[in-house]
């Protein structure tokens, strides 16, 4: 892990914040339809995952 955040530094601050940013948005996304799929039930996510 100590190699991975000083190559993040060696890249520069605005590299990192970009990177961090999008995982950030895939997490949120993830968490988020995640959530709405166990409130609505299986059959949407079940949908979801086939098409």
């Amino acid at each position: 892990m100590t190699h991975c955040f000083s190559a993040m530094a060696w890249f520069g601050p605005s590299w990192t914040l970009t990177v961090t940013l999008i995982l950030a948005a895939v997490a949120l996304t993830y968490l988020v339809t995640r959530r709405a799929d166990a409130q609505h039930g299986e059959a949407i996510g079940n949908e979801r995952r086939t098409s």
